[in-house]
This record gives C-alpha cells, structure tokens and sequence, in this order.
C-alpha cells in the first residue's frame, strides 16, 4: 500500500577525541510492490588545533521501482572554519548528482555544485572604549550545474557580499553592506513554457 511504506533509519556515530566525531547512516524506504530508496553516508567533524573545524559527508542512493532498473546517485560535502578573536575564515564546497534521492529526508537542489568561502577580521578597540570593535567581511558564493562545473564553464548564479560592521558601547551595531548577485536562467529550463 503506498500510504503505508516500511521505513528503517540507522544512525551511529562515535566520538573521536574530546571534540570529534565519526559517524554512518542508513536509511531504508520501502513501498511494497512498488519500490525503495535506500540511503548510506558516513561524517565526520574534526577539530584540529582548537580554530579549525573540517566538516565531510559522503553519501550514495538507490531509487528503484518494482520491475524497473535502479537510479545510483552520490552526494560530496566538505567545509573547513576557522575561528578566533579577530580572523574568522570557512569554505564549503557541496556536488550532488542529478539522480541523488533521498526518499526519507530532504534535499533542496540535486544535479548541482556549489562552493561558498568567507573571511572576516575584527579589530577591537580598547574596553569601554566608544567604539568596541569594528572590521570587513567579504563573502563569495556560486552554484553551477554539476556538468558545467566539471566541464570548467561558468556559473549559474553568483553572489559576492561586502561587508564592514562595527560595534559601539551599549551594545549598538551598525553594518554596511554591499551585495553583487547574478543568475542565469537558462533556456533549457524553460523550453516547455
């Protein structure tokens, strides 16, 4: 009955250190007589040095219905932070084939990679003083295609963020920021409208 599907989910993970993990996860979703989607990733989050965090996932499916062949697709992400008092620093990078299902959870986009990195420094002025602390960001992102990523073609959407903030006594902020974004919407996605 596809109302009724079997569901199985499996989740372990085991601390590594005193700050680190390590884990796997299987998830089984199985309409009788119809079809399944099967999942199975492993992660791991590591703190290196006490400012450096380096974030994996790696994940496969299996989406098939009863009598029909068997779609495989893959799932890649890895970030890296860095984190102080005045040098914050993280770059993540995601690739999710076109066929990547995940019948029991939840992906926004599949057949597309993204990257993203950030930086900000923060200069701090003198305690109590009028202006506590201050400094500039910049942050870049873009998403492409999974096919034209891996071909070196450009962009579908771009995002490059300016940014300057500053904190005052009493707990007052203020932020300037400049923002550049661009999409392409390709005829291809809208050739049946």
């Amino acid at each position: 009955d596809a109302s009724n599907p079997v569901v199985n989910l499996l989740r372990v993970k085991r601390d590594i250190g005193s700050s680190s993990t390590i884990g796997a996860v299987y998830t089984d979703r199985t309409t009788p007589g119809e079809g399944f989607n099967r999942v199975v990733g492993t992660d791991a989050r590591l703190v290196l040095g006490g400012r450096y965090t380096v974030e994996m996932l790696a994940a496969a499916s299996a989406d098939g219905a009863t009598g029909a062949s068997t779609d495989l697709g893959s799932l890649l992400r890895a970030s890296v932070n860095r984190s102080s008092r005045t040098l914050s620093m993280n770059a993540s990078f995601e690739d999710t084939t076109d066929d990547f299902i995940a019948g029991s959870g939840f992906i926004r986009r599949v057949g597309v990679t993204q990257a993203r990195a950030r930086t900000g420094y923060t200069f701090r002025g003198e305690r109590g003083a009028f202006l506590e602390s201050w400094g500039p960001s910049l942050e870049m992102d873009g998403t492409w295609t999974r096919e034209d990523f891996w071909a070196g073609r450009g962009p579908l959407e771009t995002d490059y963020q300016l940014g300057l903030n500053g904190f005052f006594r009493g707990n007052i902020g203020a932020f300037l920021n400049y923002s550049r974004q661009s999409y392409n919407f390709g005829s291809e996605y809208y050739d049946a409208y």
